[in-house]
């Protein structure tokens, strides 16, 4: 597994057009939300998912863990 930073300017570009995608900023914070890598490829189309911070588990939402330790979660909700 992978993980990315994308474009803050390409996910704006994106939010035109389906305004459930997460933002990348954690907004007075100064650091980016990174990308976990490639999870699924559809039409030659990669398909990304971020990381939460959030340790609520979702039916759509993978925990990523630390030994026994839930440290967050990759979230595929939209």
């Amino acid at each position: 597994m992978r993980f990315y930073y994308v474009d803050s300017d390409y996910v704006k570009y994106l939010r035109q057009f389906e305004s459930k995608i997460s933002t990348l900023d954690y907004g007075t914070n100064k650091n980016e939300k990174f990308i976990c890598g490639v999870l699924l490829t559809v039409n030659n189309c990669d398909y990304y998912a971020p990381i939460s911070s959030n340790k609520q588990l979702f039916k759509t939402s993978f925990p990523i863990y630390d030994k026994d330790n839930l440290l967050s979660t990759v979230r595929l909700s939209y």
